[in-house]
Order: structure tokens, then sequence, then C-alpha cells
């Protein structure tokens, strides 16, 4: 809107926040989006290689889990899965890599056809 002072101010708060795991972890695109925008590019990608790694520890982590281990478990199988190539898309989009981000955000739509956010940023990528 013009007003790039304000943008920086607002910009640096995003950068300085700190999360948690679970759902938190996807706040970490955002911090890292943000510390682009104040041109630190190796602390975002950083990040950006953090939150592939961890969309893929999760699904190596899934194949492992023992069948028995299931029960009880609040999200099904393919919901974690789907979370887990969300943020590994996210990662690469981070990165600049559309493809691989659009691939991965198709893959978790089709395995949760109710993940907005996957579906849209499928699309607008």
């Amino acid at each position: 809107m013009g007003d790039a002072e304000k943008a920086k101010e607002y910009y640096t708060k995003a950068a300085s926040q700190r999360g948690g795991g679970g759902f938190m972890t996807e706040s970490r695109f955002y911090r890292a989006m943000a510390m682009k925008k104040l041109d630190r590019d190796s602390e975002a990608q950083g990040i950006f290689d953090d939150l592939i790694k961890t969309g893929k520890d999760r699904l190596a982590r899934d194949e492992a889990t023992d069948f028995f281990a299931k029960f009880g478990e609040r999200e099904s199988p393919q919901a974690r899965q789907a979370s887990a190539h969300y943020l590994i898309g996210l990662g690469y989009l981070g990165k600049g890599d559309a493809s691989s981000a659009r691939t991965q955000f198709a893959t978790a739509a089709k395995l949760n056809v109710s993940h907005v956010w996957a579906r849209q940023l499928m699309n607008d990528n």
C-alpha cells in the first residue's frame, strides 16, 4: 500500500515469531517468507530446507509405523501424509521451485480432499 517503513516493521515482527510443533510448523513458512522480504535469504533457505526435511521425515515415520500403533490416533494415515506433502510443498515454494511445490500440493489434495490450502496453492502456482 506504499508504506515501506510500516511493511518493514511488520515483516520484522513476522520474522521474529517463534512457533512450536504441530500446526505451528506451517507458521515457519510465513516466518521465512518475511525473512526473504528483509533480505535474510540464508536464514529463510534454512527454514525452507527444514520444512522439506520435516515433511519427508514424517512420511518415512508413517511408513515405519506399526499397524497396531495406529489405533486411537486422531488423524488418519492419509491426512498425516497429506500434511507431510503440504509441508514439503511449502518448502519447495519458498525455495522458488513452483513445479515441485505444485506436485506436493497436488499429492496432499489427493490424499485429503478437505485440504483447502493445498488445493489453493496447487492452483496458484
